[in-house]
């Protein structure tokens, strides 16, 4: 990975406006790298914040970890790795998967080597058939607060360059996901305010 291509995509991802177009280029980023078979962003969120578990499941006050991009190059063709509502959409943040404890430690984990000692791997038979063979975690934060993760598959051992190249952009992320969240609370804001305005308009009349 060129450390000399990241600012341009930093620009890219922080020119979004809207949270959904912000994490979509951020996953499309990381999977546009060369030997980079997976990239995924979950988000710290209630149910009823994520547009799948509020249409999905009854609405909860409860945190956990929502798939809201994904982006790579299955060897499978049967395989569809945009989608966001799959097996590991949902992740409470007290499961023992890799996901879950880089979101609830806010630490990143680097497994340079996947096998089947790593204990990280839920499906391993996965793991092999699509020949992938590094994982790097790196939790999204800003100002101390764990937003969400980002979680990078290779099909070639992780490095140091890879390393650091993820670490950059994920601090930059961080930003951008927490600018376009604002905005997103803000105009929802406005729509709001909008309806009780015309509502009041109404009852005067």
């Amino acid at each position: 990975m060129d450390l000399d291509l990241l600012p341009p995509i930093i620009l890219a991802i922080a020119e979004q406006r809207s949270l959904d177009a912000v994490l979509s280029a951020i996953a499309t980023a990381v999977a546009d790298q060369p030997n980079v078979a997976l990239a995924r962003v979950w988000l710290r969120d209630t149910d009823r914040s994520c547009p799948v578990c509020a249409r999905t499941l009854p609405a909860s006050p409860d945190e956990a970890l929502h798939l809201r991009a994904s982006a790579g190059r299955p060897l499978n063709p049967a395989s569809d790795w945009t989608r966001v509502d799959g097996a590991f959409h949902r992740i409470p943040l007290d499961e023992r998967l890799k996901i879950a404890h880089i979101a609830s430690r806010g630490v990143p984990i680097r497994i340079d080597r996947l096998d089947g000692s790593n204990g990280w791997m839920k499906f391993p038979d996965w793991v092999e058939a699509e020949q992938l063979r590094g994982f790097a975690g790196r939790p999204l934060v800003f100002r101390g607060e764990t937003l969400g993760v980002l979680g990078v598959f290779r099909r070639v051992e992780l490095d140091d360059g890879c390393w650091e190249w993820l670490r950059i952009l994920s601090d930059a992320a961080a930003v951008a996901v927490k600018n376009a969240r604002t905005l997103d609370e803000a105009e929802s804001l406005r729509r709001a305010l909008e309806l009780e305005r015309d509502y009041l308009r109404e009852e005067v009349r």
